[in-house]
């Protein structure tokens, strides 16, 4: 059986040893207290395993785990700023702690300090190069799933292809990235690009299955209100699936109730969930979520082939899909 924890452990040691301490403290503070703020560390974990599971030692990618994490927590700064969020994992938001203006320009300073981690990491120039590309790439992804998912909040009609791309680039990109980087320095690009597929193919599993726990999880198990996608108009496959199952009529009031406020709350989610539930969409994402995680298995058959044990994936895969929050 995989201990996670022991991943956890060492990334969250080397963690405490990032002081931030150059510089003005309205800039380094921030970072700080976002760094400190607990999670599953899902991506550094990522990382780490990759690095084990191809061979290296855990010592010598643990600044590329950090700068993976650090650019995700970048991220989630940026996207409470923009969606005026109080709270993030149940602590303030650092917008709101610290200012908006610490908060992007800190915000900012994180993405930077990415390339910091890389460059002095350790590797061969050959290496750095790749982790670099890579990691660009995957910067530029996340930035472009971020407009996609802005853009939909302003578009009626949302195609299920655009939503999946949005997902791809938003979510899943980094946890290829995660595994790429994990991966890079130790085996060739091939084998390499198989493991981050799993993670793309994971992360596709992963997005869906959030969307839908939002919906038909319990409050107590995802720790904030059920519905907040529905609440906030968030055009995910569940909406796009019943859209497209709806007769003109339906459709128009289906739009219509998920764009304005006019019910409470709670009433709002209850009549959109009564509409997913009879068109299906509750089937029809779970049949989407399966089809991706039986992707990411045979991405890992791949790998097991040619001789590696793939079981420690395929433990943090059902530890991540088969989660109630």
């Amino acid at each position: 059986m995989i201990d996670l924890q022991e991943y956890r452990n060492e990334f969250e040691k080397f963690s405490q040893n990032q002081t931030f301490s150059q510089g003005p403290d309205n800039l380094n503070a921030p970072i700080r207290y976002i760094m400190g703020i607990p999670g599953k560390r899902i991506r550094p974990v990522l990382c780490l395993m990759a690095t084990r599971f191809f061979g290296g030692d855990l010592s010598e990618t643990l600044p590329i785990a950090y700068a993976v994490e650090l650019f995700h927590n970048f991220s989630l700064v940026h996207d409470d700023i923009m969606d005026e969020a109080p709270l993030r994992r149940g602590f303030e938001t650092v917008h709101l702690k610290y200012g908006l203006n610490s908060g992007i320009l800190s915000g900012d300073a994180m993405q930077i300090y990415v390339y910091d981690y890389i460059l002095n990491a350790g590797f061969s120039m050959e290496v750095t190069q790749s982790l670099l590309r890579t990691f660009t790439k995957t910067a530029i992804e996340v930035c472009e799933g971020q407009q996609m998912d802005i853009d939909f909040e302003k578009e009626d009609d949302v195609t299920e292809k655009a939503y999946l791309e949005m997902i791809d680039k938003k979510t899943a990109a980094l946890l290829w990235a995660s595994l790429s980087m994990g991966s890079i320095p130790f085996v060739e690009k091939e084998k390499a690009d198989t493991l981050g597929k799993f993670g793309r193919n994971l992360g596709m599993a992963f997005q869906l299955r959030d969307d839908y726990l939002d919906t038909f999880g319990s409050s107590e198990h995802i720790g904030k209100q059920v519905g907040g996608d529905i609440i906030q108009g968030k055009k995910t496959l569940l909406y796009i699936w019943t859209l497209s199952q709806l007769e003109p009529a339906e459709s128009s009031w289906l739009k219509k109730i998920y764009s304005e406020n006019a019910l409470p709350d709670d009433q709002k989610v209850q009549q959109v969930k009564d509409l997913f539930i009879k068109y299906g969409a509750d089937k029809e994402i779970l049949a989407r979520i399966a089809a991706f995680e039986r992707q990411s298995e045979e991405n890992l058959l791949e790998l097991e082939r040619e001789g590696f044990d793939t079981r420690g994936f395929s433990q943090l895969s059902d530890y991540l899909m088969n989660r109630v929050s």
